[in-house]
């Protein structure tokens, strides 16, 4: 996360690292800035916007997660159902 000034075009740029929705370490490069201000700025704001849109796939997955467990237990449970009732029949 360092902004440093660019030898060839004499414009600012920062390099950064995240880690993306699979979990991997990425580095990255953003290049153009007019001041090392508005580099630092731009890292500031993506953060941001990365972090609150990872964190909304992960509640996402988490729902997702919740909801077929929720759906998966009410299956076992209507499965135990018809086993009991198939028991009770073969008993008389």
């Amino acid at each position: 996360m360092k902004a440093e000034k660019d030898k060839k075009t004499g414009k600012w740029l920062i390099q950064y690292r995240y880690t993306d929705w699979q979990g991997k370490r990425r580095k990255s490069t953003k290049r153009g800035f007019a001041t090392k201000r508005e580099a630092e700025e731009w890292l500031r704001n993506f953060l941001i916007k990365y972090q609150s849109d990872r964190l909304s796939l992960e509640i996402r997955r988490f729902h997702e997660r919740l909801a077929w467990g929720i759906k998966k237990s009410e299956m076992e449970n209507q499965q135990r159902k018809k086993n009991k009732s198939k028991n009770r029949e073969m008993e008389r």
